[in-house]
């Protein structure tokens, strides 16, 4: 999921752009960048894999980020 897939789910619970962390943003994006190649292209996946421990904290580093969004989403849904 990258930003957009993020923005297109959650601005009709009510978000706004605000809401949003750009750094979450920018870390979704560059994840989904990352899948897309591995996924979606013809390469030599096996070179193009990371240490397995990279990619767990990259993952957290995301997660990390979260909280606010829930929140914010949290809201949003008590102000509907």
């Amino acid at each position: 999921m990258d930003s957009g897939d993020l923005r297109k789910l959650l601005i009709p619970l009510g978000l706004k752009e605000e809401d949003f962390n750009q750094e979450l943003l920018n870390r979704l994006d560059d994840l989904s960048d990352v899948r897309n190649r591995a996924s979606h292209l013809k390469i030599n996946r096996a070179k193009s894999m990371v240490e397995p421990v990279r990619e767990w904290d990259r993952v957290l580093s995301i997660v990390a980020l979260l909280d606010p969004l829930d929140k914010a989403i949290e809201e949003a849904c008590m102000n509907d």
